[in-house]
C-alpha cells in the first residue's frame, strides 16, 4: 500500500484525539497548580527549620565559652562568630515580609509582627521552630 492511498485519519491524529490529550494537559497542570503551595510551604518551613537550628547550635557555643552569660543578654553580634559561614541565617518571607530570629530565648524562634511565628502549631516538628527536646 502507497503512502497516497492511506486516508487522512490514518495518518494522523484526529481532532477528537487532541482535544483528549490538550485535556488531559490541562487536567494533569490544574493538579499541579493544586499540589505546588504545600509543598513550598513545606520547603520554606524546613528552611526556616535549619536557620533556626543554626542559630541555637550558636547558642550552645556561645554559652559554652562563656557560661556566666544569661540567654536574655545574647546578641546578634554575640552569635556571629558562632553562626555557620560567618553570616546570620535569614527566614523565608511570609506574605512579602521577613521574619526575625529572636536570640534572647532558647531555643530561638521566629518573629513576624512582634509575635513568635510558627504556622504549623506544633512545637516539636521542626518546621518554623527548633523544637523541644
Amino acid at each position: 500500500m502507497n503512502r497516497s492511498s492511506i486516508s487522512r485519519s490514518q495518518a494522523g491524529f484526529t481532532m477528537v484525539e487532541l482535544a483528549l490529550v490538550i485535556s488531559i494537559l490541562v487536567l494533569l497542570s490544574g493538579l499541579a497548580s493544586i499540589a505546588v503551595p504545600p509543598f513550598i510551604a513545606y520547603s520554606n518551613g524546613r528552611k526556616a527549620g535549619e536557620a533556626l537550628r543554626a542559630v541555637k547550635a550558636a547558642q550552645l557555643m556561645y554559652l559554652a565559652d562563656n557560661p556566666a552569660t544569661p540567654v536574655a543578654n545574647l546578641t546578634q553580634a554575640l552569635l556571629l562568630p558562632y553562626v555557620p559561614n560567618g553570616a546570620w541565617p535569614t527566614l523565608p518571607s511570609v506574605n512579602g515580609v521577613t521574619p526575625t530570629i529572636n536570640c534572647t530565648v532558647f531555643p530561638p524562634v521566629a518573629v513576624l509582627n512582634g509575635t513568635t511565628y510558627n504556622p504549623t502549631g506544633s512545637t516539636t516538628n521542626g518546621l518554623w521552630n527548633v523544637g523541644t527536646y
